[in-house]
């Protein structure tokens, strides 16, 4: 676990459980919707396994239907509350 700021630290993938565990007061998990070693079904099992309660939310630069994205989260982790972040939709240059 890396400390970035004040209430802000950096995790690797493979320490997300753990780190739920030693910080039982975390309240937010981002990360990317995909990435080359895990992707958001992943970190929500992880979370589910650590016993998150907080917000699970993912990035994405587009996505061409979170709703079906959010439905396979709400399948493995029905009771995590998670959302997705799509970058495009956020800029004021999307169109």
């Amino acid at each position: 676990m890396l400390q970035v700021a004040t209430g802000l630290v950096f995790v690797d993938y493979s320490n997300v459980k753990q780190s739920i565990w030693s910080d039982p007061s975390m309240d937010l998990v981002l990360s990317a919707l995909v990435s080359s070693d895990f992707d958001a079904l992943d970190v929500a099992q992880q979370l589910t396994d650590a016993g998150f309660t907080g917000k699970y939310r993912a990035v994405a630069k587009s996505l061409p239907n979170p709703a079906a994205v959010k439905a396979e989260v709400s399948w493995i982790a029905p009771q995590l509350d998670f959302d997705i972040f799509i970058l495009d939709q956020l800029s004021p240059d999307a169109s």
